[in-house]
């Protein structure tokens, strides 16, 4: 064998395996839970928050710091010049020993030095009574500014409680909008299956139909209604296909998952499956939404301002804050109750929905042993037979997609007890 043929034999069998591992590779299985764990870790909008709080305590604790260190200035005890003849003595120690003349001398210096003094110690005492009004006045400006400092670290632990507050709200919302689109996808497989199913059926019943009109037994127009319901069904058909293909990629992007890689998304199990029971207390339930903690928020906020408040004035002004802020908060308890009670109305009538539809599958369910018996006996034709099945898998598409609708409200109504109720 030429070296040619000999390096051509080993480029095949060094490249052959690594085709064959590139086509074995399994897809990345998905399930419900793990992908709203995820889409949450890997969410911007969540982090944005997280971001926004760490910003706000480092301006907080920079407040903090500024109102620690900021001090009132005192004065020291105003300190008068001696202006008494004792004092003056101890400074002439030897002032008994002295002569007549010297003490004269002596007591001249004296004199002159306590009238001195009683004259500078008047210029002190003024400069002390002015620096004692500036004083005031400065520590006047230190306790605003104190109180001011005081109020911005309520403001900014309030903002921070908001911002946790949007944090988890954020979080809730992603979970749901990812449910949504996986659900959703589950919907579309299952109306894919059903077209795909129905577009055989309609394909076959096309050719049925083109052999009846040649024989005569039917007519041109009866085939091109059969042929323009065939098409809708097919255009029907890429639409669905579109739309999980779309939601497939969101759910790459979010989970971030490579567009290359294949993905199987797991059946929601039956054990996940409950009916949704109206809550016992509504009002416990609604104090727990994140818009009600935003509102009560508000309102600790405008009674801590109100505390603040140095004047008469500004204390009657922040007494209508906290009638608004009160009036909010009770608007909003109204409004949440109304939507809970009318949203529970409307999980009761899906699940009305959802058994109605089970009951009519499990009904074409069990016919289908006698359509099957009725087929084989020559009772009804195959085509016949084939519709018939077509109305079971029918029956089982509508029951499923009402199973989806219920499971994406259990997850919204699960949501209710997170805080996440979002007031239309």
């Amino acid at each position: 064998m030429s070296k040619v043929k000999l390096c051509f034999f080993i480029f095949i069998f060094v490249l052959f395996p690594m085709h064959v591992k590139a086509s074995e590779v399994s897809p990345r299985q998905l399930a419900l839970n793990d992908v709203l764990d995820e889409g949450v870790k890997q969410s911007n909008d969540v982090l944005v928050y997280t971001y926004k709080w760490a910003m706000l305590n480092a301006q907080k604790e920079a407040v903090r710091e500024s109102l620690n260190e900021l001090k009132e200035p005192t004065l020291e005890p105003l300190k008068l010049l001696p202006t008494t003849r004792e004092y003056f003595l101890t400074l002439y120690p030897n002032y008994e020993q002295a002569s007549e003349e010297e003490k004269q001398v002596i007591d001249q210096q004296i004199a002159i030095q306590i009238a001195i003094n009683q004259s500078l110690n008047i210029i002190i005492q003024q400069n002390y009574q002015a620096s004692q009004e500036q004083l005031k006045a400065l520590q006047k400006d230190i306790q605003e500014k104190k109180k001011q400092l005081a109020s911005l670290i309520k403001e900014l632990e309030s903002s921070q409680n908001v911002t946790k507050i949007d944090e988890q709200e954020a979080k809730e919302f992603v979970r749901y909008q990812l449910a949504k689109n996986y659900i959703s996808i589950l919907s579309y497989d299952e109306q894919i299956a059903y077209l795909q199913k129905e577009i055989q059926f309609l394909a076959e019943d096309v050719k049925r139909v083109e052999a009846m009109v040649k024989i005569g037994e039917a007519s041109k127009d009866e085939l091109r209604k059969k042929q323009r319901e065939w098409k809708n069904r097919k255009q029907e058909l890429e639409a669905v296909q579109k739309e999980r293909v779309m939601l497939e990629f969101q759910l790459k992007v979010d989970l971030n998952i490579p567009m290359t890689q294949q993905v199987m998304f797991q059946p929601i199990p039956n054990s996940f499956f409950r009916k949704i029971e109206a809550p016992k207390d509504m009002k416990n339930l609604l104090q727990r939404s994140f818009t009600y903690l935003k509102k009560q928020e508000s309102l600790k906020l405008a009674n801590d301002k109100k505390e603040q408040a140095t004047n008469q004035i500004e204390k009657q002004q922040m007494e209508q804050y906290v009638k608004m802020a009160e009036a909010e908060l009770n608007a909003t308890a109204k409004n949440l109750e109304k939507f809970l009670a009318k949203r529970y109305n409307e999980f009761d009538r899906s699940y009305a929905k959802y058994e109605d539809a089970y009951d009519v599958y499990q009904q074409t369910l069990s016919e289908q042993d006698y359509y099957e018996k009725q087929w084989k006996i020559g009772l009804i034709s195959e085509h016949d037979y084939k519709g018939l099945i077509l109305n079971v898998d029918k029956a089982k598409r509508d029951y499923m997609l009402e199973l989806m609708l219920y499971y994406l409200l259990q997850i919204e109504e699960k949501q209710f007890y997170n805080g996440y109720i979002p007031l239309p």
